[in-house]
């Protein structure tokens, strides 16, 4: 139990500092030594948690089946359950779907094998259809819950790569707004993109913002979302591509919100349903030329 943070978890202790391996091996428990270098000594939750700001750029986890609760904050603070959150300053991939006892050459299958990342710290929330007219879902018993899971600010170009995983129970506890995934880059001369394949968000305030160049949704599923399904902002001064394919949106206030005044949208082959607010793709240009262009192919849309 990651809560208990007296852990049998121990191989990060002295070594998490300096991790060297370009992939890494997660379970709920670890095994062999610990240290993530293969699924026979795969690190643990802990060891996981730590390792995941302090990793190589362009390092790849791949975590096996289970919860895995952001019970510490950037500087590993456990004070405060709200600032709790998965966090990284450079790009990484995070590979999740494989069974809880995977072995060396374990192929992944998130359709069978549940990956969950997950900020309600106490496994509560309750989640119902609201019969308010404001509203399409009433999302309570929160205040366990941490602002945000997962959070990517990068100093460095690259790409973010998330394939397996589902998020979930993320609720600002102050006022604004925050995400249970977030990718953007730490200055306008850095360029980020989020590569986003079978992953689901569910239970969660909203599911993601990306404040990244180029964001590529594909066969995602967005379901009892409090919010909001997703945000996208790219930099004015770039040409944007949002991409959103084979993916579905269902229960929740707005599915998709994106402020962009140069570059491409794609729509395909995507479900929207009980939203009160589809699409709303709007540029953030006043004054200048806007270059952009949106396609919608075999999209549907229905209300319940």
């Amino acid at each position: 139990d990651q809560r208990e943070m007296l852990r049998k978890d121990t191989s990060c202790v002295g070594a998490f500092e300096f991790p060297t391996y370009v992939n890494y091996y997660v379970k709920q428990t670890p095994v062999g030594d610990g240290t993530g270098r293969d699924w026979d000594n795969a690190m643990g939750d802990t060891t996981f948690f730590r390792y995941f700001s302090v990793v190589p750029t362009g390092a790849t986890f791949h975590v096996a089946a289970g919860t895995y609760h952001p019970l510490m904050d950037r500087v590993y603070n456990t004070s405060s359950n709200s600032n709790g959150r998965y966090y990284s300053s450079r790009p990484v991939n995070i590979f999740g779907g494989y069974q809880p006892q995977a072995k060396i050459g374990a192929v992944a299958d998130p359709s069978k094998y549940v990956t969950l990342l997950s900020g309600d710290l106490n496994d509560d929330d309750v989640f119902e259809e609201s019969d308010k007219d404001y509203t399409v879902m009433d999302f309570s018993n929160h205040m366990d819950n941490t602002s945000s899971v997962m959070t990517i600010v990068s100093k460095l170009t690259g790409d973010v790569q998330l394939k397996g995983l589902t998020f979930s129970g993320n609720f600002p506890q102050f006022r604004g707004s925050s995400a249970a995934l977030s990718v953007s880059a730490v200055a306008p001369e850095v360029s980020v993109s989020l590569i986003l394949d079978s992953c689901s968000f569910k239970k969660t305030y909203i599911g993601i913002y990306s404040g990244t160049d180029s964001l590529y949704v594909r066969n995602c599923r967005f379901d009892s979302i409090d919010n909001l399904g997703f945000s996208h902002y790219p930099r004015e001064e770039v040409s944007g591509v949002l991409v959103v394919e084979n993916s579905s949106f269902t229960n929740m206030d707005y599915a998709i919100s994106a402020s962009t005044s140069n570059g491409n949208v794609l729509l395909q082959n995507s479900t929207f349903s009980n939203t009160k607010e589809l699409v709303n793709v709007r540029t953030t240009t006043y004054n200048k030329v806007v270059d952009l262009s949106l396609e919608m192919y075999h999209n549907t849309f229905a209300f319940s």
